[in-house]
């Protein structure tokens, strides 16, 4: 996936060394002029800096990194993955030097580096939304550069940046192209960014969009606390992740997601239980999600959580599966399941090793 927004510096292209100016000035160790070779080293090294100084200014340093490059047209230059100077800036929210390429020296505004980015993609993953406008002020499309590559909305939808997603909204951006990994709408509810996704289903997007392997956002946003947990980080940060996901689960609900999308069987609740997370598994059950639904491999949510020893969640969905049990029985039934779990896997384990692994193993264990 694209979207990631950083700059490479390095290795920049410079136009061949005949159409750039010649130095008069000798060599201080040698007093003679300049080969070639110095030469070139000279304008690759200015070049580095320059790229360094569009992503970080102040613009009056930028504008004298210029210098060495006199007679050279800025556009010209590029990166190793073909990123113009207005990439540079753009991916890190510089307005004045971004406006004085555009508006001084003319670069692209819809310039494509090799991966089919444009500076109006790489401002939006970055959430600068005043970047953004300034791009498409200078007449910057909103949509896709090429199929398959992340579009400026998918962008800010990963980015969780409402305002620009509101911007390009009001600027036509699509809301329905799946570039391969669902709509913006997919983006946004992968992250966690509830706020995002509400912006986008007040805009009309579809709740129940799928994409080409049955998923929906709904799916999606299960899972992104469980991302960021296994990412690591504070107890605090897994928390705040949590939050995030139900939030974002809820508004995908009130809009009308259906709680009972399946891929093959595999529905958000198998997501919820696979991830351990009770208030997702709560919130899904109490919207009607099927608890006797079974994935591909067989699983119910509650076995798929035993085969993942998410304790609290198999006592949690067997809680709602049998209301009138005691407690004492729930906790005898969810220790009898998670043996028979565990001895149901260690014999597919076992028949996938005897099998020498591959699909004729995975045959031979389901």
């Amino acid at each position: 996936r694209q979207c990631h927004g950083l700059v490479d510096p390095h290795t920049p292209f410079v136009p061949p060394l005949e159409s750039l100016p010649r130095s008069d000035t000798p060599s201080p160790k040698e007093a003679m002029p300049l080969s070639q070779e110095d030469e070139g080293v000279k304008v690759l090294q200015a070049a580095e800096r320059l790229f360094a100084l569009a992503a970080t200014g102040p613009l009056a340093e930028f504008e004298a990194g210029t210098a060495p490059l006199k007679g050279t047209k800025l556009g010209e230059i590029g990166d190793a993955r073909r990123r113009t100077l207005l990439h540079a800036a753009a991916s890190k929210g510089q307005d004045d030097i971004a406006d004085y390429l555009v508006q001084k020296h003319d670069l692209k505004v819809d310039a494509e580096d090799e991966a089919g980015e444009t500076p109006l993609a790489l401002a939006a993953s970055g959430g600068h939304a005043s970047t953004a406008r300034l791009l498409l002020d200078a007449g910057a499309r909103p949509h896709p550069s090429r199929p398959g590559t992340a579009g400026p909305l998918h962008c800010a939808a990963a980015a969780g940046s409402v305002a620009t997603v509101e911007l390009l909204l009001a600027a036509g951006a699509d809301l329905g192209v799946d570039v391969g990994s669902g709509p913006p709408l997919f983006w946004a509810a992968g992250g966690g960014h509830a706020e995002t996704v509400q912006a986008l289903l007040r805009a009309g997007a579809d709740p129940n969009a799928r994409s080409a392997n049955g998923m929906t956002a709904l799916f999606l946003a299960a899972a992104a606390a469980h991302g960021r947990r296994v990412a690591g980080g504070a107890a605090a940060e897994a928390e705040a992740a949590a939050a995030a996901s139900l939030a974002c689960v809820r508004a995908l609900l009130r809009a009308g997601a259906d709680v009972a999308a399946s891929s093959n069987g595999y529905t958000p609740l198998h997501v919820a239980a696979e991830c351990g997370d009770e208030g997702l598994v709560a919130a899904l059950c109490e919207a009607g999600a099927p608890l006797d639904a079974r994935d591909g491999a067989g699983n119910t949510p509650a076995e798929l959580a035993a085969s993942w020893q998410r304790g609290a969640a198999v006592r949690l969905l067997l809680r709602l599966q049998r209301p009138e049990e005691s407690e004492a029985a729930l906790e005898e039934a969810a220790a009898a399941l998670e043996r028979d779990v565990a001895a149901r896997d260690a014999e597919r384990q076992a028949a996938r090793k005897a099998a020498g692994g591959g699909p004729a193993a995975a045959a031979a264990a389901a």
